[in-house]
């Protein structure tokens, strides 16, 4: 008999492949826009069990028979890292094995959700179970720089009743993250000799005292789940030389949202904020360069239930529902009224940094609950 239980005991006998699967996809120096050797990889990975794969731009779709029906789940992740960055003990693209962990970029963020996803449907593939189309495996591109050419791209092919992303959520299972409005605002002022500042207008100054004001800034909203909206300034360049006042400074904000706010208020109160500091002489342009939504939704949907049933399977007790701070594709499925969950291994805190590793207890715990979860949306049916 085919049950939890039986599949837990299959990926532990078969953790080698776990772990290389995990090994390889790290190898691939796959950051963002650089994804084309890890989307061969991957493809060839489902070709050789005879699914059938669509690549559409480097994203992938895949599943085990081509029918002209909707998804009843679909496994998402994504296939891009950011850059390594320094200060490394392990090479971060020749993955080591050190106290039961993975070190290597991407290990927590997330190739080991993706290897976890694979191995899962390998293994039921294997034991053969009828997955046909009702389950759908994609793998995209550029997520870490918004996916819009990742799931962005691929999100109009793609229907169902219910998604799951492996973002790293240390196993619990996110029901909502905050939403990312990114602006970039644009000071100008006067130039002017360094030596006679008085005859110009600082644009640095001018941006420092904007840059305040939205520090000092307190919100009086608040969400249940995500808490309250924050703001960040995150980069800000200005000035051509130290001897000339500048007439140009340019930072940019990055406003998490929460779902009581739309992007037109959001909007309006950041230029309410900076049109405070503003003086005769002195422009202002602000410009939105990315709006991502913020995600939320309700422990009552089935994706939710079948997630709690088949984690209480593979642990013993049911994970926990909870949010996570960063933003992840599950926008593009919201708002294609897919409810979407995100759920895998690795530590929230783990993922951009140097060392970044991933424990391998954690991916075979992940993939015997991806598949518990597969087999659980197959028996609904």
């Amino acid at each position: 008999m085919i049950n939890t239980e039986r599949i837990r005991q299959v990926i532990r006998e078969r953790r080698n492949e776990l772990i290389t699967l995990t090994k390889d996809l790290i190898k691939f120096k796959s950051i963002s826009g650089k994804e084309d050797d890890i989307s061969e990889y991957i493809q060839d990975f489902f070709k050789s069990i005879d699914f059938y794969v669509r690549s559409i731009d480097k994203n992938i779709i895949t599943c085990e028979k081509r029918e002209n029906k909707d998804a009843k789940l679909i496994l998402n992740g994504h296939m891009d890292v950011v850059p390594a960055g320094s200060f490394w003990d392990y090479p971060p693209f020749d993955p080591q094995i050190t106290d039961g962990k993975i070190y290597g970029r991407g290990s927590c963020d997330m190739k080991g959700g993706l290897a976890s996803m694979m191995t899962a449907i390998k293994v039921l593939h294997d034991l053969g179970i009828d997955m046909g189309s009702d389950i759908v495996f994609t793998a995209t591109v550029e997520e870490e720089i918004g996916g819009l050419n990742g799931t962005g791209r691929i999100i109009d092919y793609l229907n169902g009743d219910m998604c799951v992303i492996a973002e790293p959520t240390d196993l619990n299972i996110c029901i909502g993250h905050k939403g990312s409005n990114i602006y970039e605002i644009t000071v100008k002022g006067k130039s002017a000799h360094g030596s006679m500042p008085h005859l110009g207008k600082n644009a640095i100054y001018y941006a420092s005292r904007m840059i305040v004001a939205l520090e000092d800034f307190k919100f009086d909203i608040e969400d249940s789940l995500l808490g309250k909206p924050t703001i960040n300034v995150g980069k800000i360049t200005g000035g051509t030389e130290v001897n000339v006042v500048p007439d140009r400074c340019i930072f940019e904000v990055d406003r998490r949202t929460i779902p009581e706010e739309d992007g037109e208020s959001v909007f309006y109160e950041l230029n309410r904020i900076i049109d405070r500091e503003k003086v005769d002489g002195v422009g202002i342009d602000v410009k939105k360069v990315i709006e991502m939504l913020p995600v939320k939704v309700s422990e009552d949907e089935k994706v939710v239930k079948l997630l709690k049933k088949s984690t209480k399977e593979v642990f013993g007790y049911e994970k926990p529902t909870t949010s996570i701070d960063g933003c992840t594709d599950a926008r593009f499925f919201i708002d294609r009224k897919i409810p979407t969950v995100i759920f895998g291994p690795g530590k929230k805190d783990c993922a951009h940094v140097s060392n970044e590793f991933i424990n391998i207890e954690d991916l075979i715990d992940a993939s015997s609950s991806f598949a518990s979860l597969i087999l659980n949306v197959i028996k609904e049916e």
